[in-house]
């Protein structure tokens, strides 16, 4: 009796742990694997996340800021969150670009992870979060496509990991000139066939064509 009385004593105590797991913020292993501590939080949802991640921008130039917001719907709320911005390709864990968040944020705080401070935010209490927006900083260089990947966690034992915003486009002085100059061609489809114009040519050859016609009357 006096085993099963303990065994259940400490099966409770395990469980006001996990209720308490982590209230300002998650350990830094989740620099690397995005996953709150597998004891405590056990495994996240397979199910599609009910949060959202989006930008204002679909590009970014270096050293660029740009709005990051977290956004949940009104029946499900969030109290936990991590969030990094990791390079499109996938090839390593490291984080990209810096955070800042806004005046008086009391519910979140930054956090360093791959020894670049600042380089990750997550959540500085348990209250319940309905939207958060972050301000991300690109970094000096163009290091190619980036994602923000984060992770929400509603209960203790339920969150989602991984939930990804869509991709931000790196640029550059030569990439943005690159779209600068592609703005001046336009495409044309007369009939079924279809041509495509430089608007820049064509001025070229009239004005080309005037001029001859100019020294010819003159």
């Amino acid at each position: 009796m006096a085993t099963n009385n303990i065994v259940g004593l400490l099966a409770i105590i395990g469980c006001l742990a996990g209720v308490k797991a982590y209230p300002n913020g998650p350990p830094v292993t989740v620099c690397t694997t995005m996953t709150p501590s597998q004891q405590s939080h056990g495994t996240a949802q397979n199910t599609a996340s009910p949060y959202t991640v989006t930008t204002n921008k679909p590009t970014y130039m270096p050293g660029e800021t740009i709005t990051v917001t977290l956004t949940s719907p009104a029946n499900s709320n969030f109290k936990g969150v991590f969030v990094q911005a990791r390079l499109k390709n996938g090839q390593n864990t490291e984080p990209q670009g810096t955070f800042m968040l806004n005046d008086g944020e009391t519910e979140l705080k930054l956090m360093t992870c791959a020894n670049r401070a600042n380089s990750a935010v997550s959540h500085n209490s348990r209250v319940l979060k309905t939207t958060k927006t972050l301000k991300w900083k690109a970094p000096d260089t163009n290091v190619g496509d980036v994602r923000f990947m984060v992770t929400f966690v509603r209960e203790t034992r339920i969150f989602w990991e991984g939930v990804m915003s869509a991709d931000v486009k790196g640029m550059d002085a030569v990439t943005q000139n690159a779209v600068t100059q592609d703005a001046g061609t336009t495409t044309m489809k007369p009939g079924n066939g279809s041509s495509t114009v430089n608007i820049q040519g064509v001025l070229i050859v009239a004005l080309v064509a005037a001029t001859g016609f100019l020294q010819m009357i003159l």
